[in-house]
């Protein structure tokens, strides 16, 4: 018989737990800002801390200085440095940053965080959760305190985002206007100026266009918005190129997924680059961007790759004569014809296949991509892929389910919100998409 031993066995600990319990062990790699935060007084902060294995953890949080402090947040766990490099990528594109000391973005987010409370406005719930264990804890007397300034000229300046609906600007002023007061407060919509900068002159908006009763069951922007209140760097376009293009109309389906199919209906400018594919998709579905991608005909008979190769190791992985750069790579430098098919994979681990069919190309230049349609919701990253999401709906439709409460918070939902897989608003993500893409064009 075999001896006994004491040795006990430790239970792995979830992300959000080794979050909470452990980040803050973890040296601060590097800390980025958006270069405009001062002038909009709308910060977008990364933190990232280094894991002894080389991989990081990584907190983002969108900070509005003027009224609502943290309005998001949200964290990757352990992800490799191909992975945090290529998010580092994508945020850069989306607006430019530089790097800054940590004491500078503590003290914005949670001088902010201190402002808003004053008028009961609280942190996002990802924040409150987990996110600000990936940052030092506020009562750190290392950290020295630097004077942030907040609101507009000590008042608090609600300046709607895009991705803020009617009902929510309503409930805000509101509720802003209760414990403020009429003359304690100013508020503007950035859906009218959206070159808006703290300190421009704006006329106040008549009381009657928020006179209808707030909604409680008007859901906000389904999503988070990844590229929300940024300023994009334009790309330079070939005017040639563009002169002789063509708009490309795209069918993508999620493969693996049924009740309710999960799709998109698309229209796209040939000239575009399939790194710019990767993020458009990543817009119309709904997913984060966090993990690595590939555009293939490998799985239908060929083997050319698209993807990024600025962290591929070629020797290892693919051949020279098999492997595209997806941003130098155009669309129409591999696709020519009606009914030609493409796989697009989102994240190696839960392998996300999407089946792309050019289903038309319309005779005409165009600027912007289109969301035309689409329909069910895009499934939680890191859920499992197909497999893991129809066990996760089955979970979430059943409360006596033991795990169902584990998964709403897993979630972040609160009291009274439900997890819907066919809530999907085509028109308000192609709003946002056309913003992202009208700021990425040349004039």
């Amino acid at each position: 018989m075999a001896k006994k031993t004491n040795a006990k066995v430790v239970p792995l600990l979830s992300p959000e737990n080794y979050i909470k319990q452990k980040a803050r062990t973890l040296p601060i790699h590097e800390c980025w800002i958006n270069e405009a935060w001062d002038k909009r007084k709308m910060a977008n902060i990364l933190v990232a801390r280094r894991h002894t294995n080389g991989h990081f953890t990584v907190g983002m949080y969108l900070v509005d200085l003027l009224c609502l402090g943290v309005k998001d947040a949200f964290y990757q766990f352990n992800i490799s440095v191909y992975e945090y490099n290529s998010l580092l990528r994508e945020r850069l594109l989306a607006e430019p940053g530089k790097k800054v000391d940590y004491q500078l973005v503590h003290n914005i987010i949670f001088e902010a965080i201190e402002f808003a409370d004053l008028y009961d406005f609280q942190p996002h719930k990802n924040f409150t959760s987990v996110a600000q264990y990936i940052l030092e804890d506020d009562e750190d007397d290392s950290i020295e305190l630097m004077d942030i300034e907040c609101g507009m000229d000590g008042k608090p300046f609600y300046m709607r985002g895009p991705g803020e609906s009617d009902a929510r600007a309503k409930q805000i002023i509101a509720q802003l206007r209760s414990i403020a007061g009429d003359d304690g407060f100013a508020y503007a919509d950035r859906h009218e100026d959206d070159n808006w900068q703290a300190g421009d002159d704006f006329e106040d908006e008549e009381d009657d266009d928020y006179d209808e009763e707030f909604d409680e069951d008007d859901d906000d922007f389904d999503g988070y918005l990844p590229f929300d209140e940024m300023d994009i760097e334009p790309i330079e376009r070939d005017a040639e190129v563009v002169a002789k293009s063509q708009t490309f109309e795209f069918m993508v389906r999620l493969k693996g997924v049924s009740e309710p199919e999960i799709w998109r209906k698309l229209t796209i400018p040939s000239y575009y680059t399939f790194f710019e594919m990767h993020s458009i998709l990543q817009i119309a579905f709904g997913w984060d961007m966090s993990h690595l991608f590939e555009f293939s005909e490998r799985r239908l008979g060929k083997k050319r790759i698209i993807t990024d190769t600025s962290e591929v190791d070629i020797s290892e992985s693919y051949t020279t004569e098999e492997l595209l750069d997806a941003g130098k790579t155009m669309l129409s430098d591999v696709i020519d014809n009606v009914q030609q098919k493409l796989v697009y994979l989102y994240d190696f681990g839960d392998y996300w296949e999407h089946e792309m069919v050019l289903e038309r190309i319309i005779p005409e230049i165009s600027r912007l991509p289109v969301l035309v349609d689409g329909k069910g919701s895009c499934p939680p990253e890191d859920v499992g892929g197909a497999p893991g999401y129809a066990e996760f709906k089955n979970i979430m439709a059943n409360k006596k389910h033991p795990e169902h409460k584990e998964y709403r918070e897993w979630l972040g939902l609160e009291r009274g919100e439900q997890w819907e897989c066919d809530d999907f608003k085509a028109g308000i993500r192609n709003e946002f998409l056309q913003q992202i893409y009208a700021r990425l064009m040349k004039d």
